[in-house]
């Protein structure tokens, strides 16, 4: 992951969903549109790797244009509290644990 980062490491590598792709190696939009089970990719739903977290926030998408407002302020956005590996999260909202309780 590191190298598909060019050596970024920490919360610089996958801070974002366009940097968690580039971590994964995913370096292009082919697989848009497809279901995952016609893809290589697979997700572990393993309930022995759930965490809980303490709060889920719901806000505005980050980089939308302002032009259509209906869907610039739609709260489509939901991350874990305090996940210092959200995009756009400020160090002073890190939270105890990542967010996790």
């Amino acid at each position: 992951m590191i190298k598909n980062r060019n050596g970024k490491s920490g919360v610089l590598l996958t801070n974002g969903p366009a940097k968690m792709m580039q971590a994964f190696g995913i370096h292009d939009k082919n697989w848009n549109l497809h279901f995952l089970s016609d893809s290589p990719f697979a997700i572990d739903l393993n309930d022995q790797h759930k965490r809980i977290a303490r709060e889920i926030i719901a806000a505005k998408r980050v980089g939308i244009n302002q032009s259509d407002p209906t869907w610039a302020n739609k709260t489509l956005r939901y991350y874990v509290a305090g996940n210092l590996y959200v995009s756009d999260m400020k160090k002073r909202d890190y939270a105890y644990n990542d967010g996790w309780a």
